[in-house]
């Protein structure tokens, strides 16, 4: 291959690449709503009242937890990886890792497709959310890892 061809193969993927950021931009951080909306669509089966659901959002609003209000239903875990939302819905919380790090929190999943969640969350936040979790694992059943 020559280096015309290989230019003109460069200024094409550039080309494409910029009208592709045009037509189809990466959406902002998540927010409670986009949260809510996606949650819903992927637990379909777990019925919840909007307003009674505890959202925690990172503060650059790369991940969120969601707490549904009956404590049997478990914890969902979503993070945005560019304009898709990923969505983990964790039922028995003895199986996640709670810790705190340097800016908030990180939650293990130990689930090898996304294994480690991390949420940049205020002090207060991290303390509200670590109670929440240690409470509603202890209604749902065993040990959360804390």
């Amino acid at each position: 291959m020559d280096l015309v061809q290989i230019g003109g193969s460069l200024i094409a993927i550039i080309v494409l690449a910029v009208i592709a950021a045009r037509l189809f931009p990466v959406k902002g951080g998540l927010t409670r709503e986009r949260v809510l909306r996606n949650v819903r669509r992927f637990c379909p089966d777990i019925e919840f009242e909007v307003v009674s659901a505890k959202v925690f959002i990172g503060t650059k609003g790369e991940a969120a937890v969601l707490l549904f209000p009956d404590p049997h239903d478990g914890v969902a875990v979503a993070t945005a990886l560019g304009d898709r939302v990923v969505v983990r819905h964790i039922e028995d919380l003895s199986t996640i890792t709670a810790s705190r790090n340097k800016s908030g929190l990180t939650v293990d999943t130990h689930d090898f497709t996304q294994p480690t969640v991390a949420l940049d969350l205020p002090e207060e936040q991290v303390s509200d959310l670590m109670a929440l979790l240690t409470t509603e694992q202890s209604i749902s059943g065993g040990p959360l890892h804390a």
